[in-house]
């Protein structure tokens, strides 16, 4: 990746005032950035990103022949 636009993104985070950025290619780490006050030790409120990471692991797990169909009937819940 180019470092130069790695710098320009970083710099686009400082204004709109990211916490943190991380960017992974190919399974590895490209760019670990935080933003002052945040360091990587203050824990985040994630709010509503849970449904998308899961959603976006659901996709992985359907993609690589993991999980074969969308159409599987939720599990309830014993009484």
């Amino acid at each position: 990746m180019d470092s130069a636009e790695l710098v320009k993104i970083i710099a686009y985070g400082e204004t709109k005032s990211f916490d943190s950025l991380l960017i992974a290619r190919h399974g590895r780490i490209v760019l670990d950035a935080y933003y002052a006050p945040y360091t990587g030790d203050i824990p985040h409120n994630l709010n509503s990103a849970t449904k998308s990471i899961v959603s976006s692991l659901v996709a992985i797990l359907r993609k690589d022949g993991v999980l074969d169909s969308f159409e599987h009937p939720g599990a309830r819940p014993s009484r």
